[in-house]
């Protein structure tokens, strides 16, 4: 996977406008939309550097294996290890490359990192001069996910888009709390932000509010 990094107003990293050479649309999404949150690589790392890191450096096997992101994610796609690296340059974060590999393969080798490091460097070097600033929304040139413009069209903040995402799949209040690992209080709290900033009260209304939306952005 090869994502941007854009720096929010609150001076959040986000990252955003993902490809794959060998992810569907729908695999790749669901990363963002769902897993993002829950992936235990995340907090390893500095966006404002160029990091590399191997995912089973970071937890303990055993507990990644039982993680949401391995069981519903990874592992149905035939993959068991990963690597990251950071991109940034100044202090600018850039962006992100992340591999996979089948378990048969074995993980990462101590050489492959420092391949991936050397091409950390070189990337982060090139969007540095494309970017010099770092990447702004307008200067984004991949197509916007669907979910994340009406997202950005309601105001809604990524765990409000990461719920939402889950409730248009028909996703109960409980299960969306399991898939994010917070609490059901907290589950709605983020649907009644969503309600008040889409101005609808149920989720009859606010499937209906989406799909107008839906009709008049194409």
């Amino acid at each position: 996977m090869f994502d941007l990094a854009v720096v929010r107003q609150d001076e959040t990293v986000t990252y955003t406008h993902a490809i794959s050479t060998t992810m569907s649309k729908d695999t790749l999404s669901s990363y963002y939309l769902r897993y993002a949150a829950l992936d235990y690589t995340t907090w390893s790392f500095n966006p404002h550097e160029v990091e590399v890191y191997r995912d089973l450096d970071l937890v303990d096997v055993a507990k990644r294996d039982e993680t949401p992101i391995y069981r519903e994610w990874m592992r149905p796609q035939g993959v068991y290890y990963g690597c990251g690296a950071t991109l940034a340059l100044d202090g600018i974060p850039l962006g992100s490359v992340t591999l996979f590999r089948e378990r048969e393969a074995g993980d990462f080798s101590p050489v492959q990192m420092r391949t991936l490091l050397e091409l950390a460097r070189h990337l982060s070097a090139r969007l540095g001069t494309l970017f010099p600033r770092g990447i702004a929304d307008d200067e984004q040139s991949v197509d916007v996910d669907e979910s994340t413009r009406i997202a950005k069209h309601f105001g809604l903040s990524r765990r409000e888009e990461q719920v939402l995402s889950l409730m248009l799949d028909g996703e109960s209040n409980r299960s969306v709390a399991d898939r994010l690992y917070v609490s059901e209080s907290t589950v709605k709290k983020h649907i009644n932000s969503i309600y008040r900033k889409v101005g609808v009260k149920s989720r009859m209304q606010l499937a209906a509010a989406v799909s107008r939306h839906k009709v008049s952005a194409r």
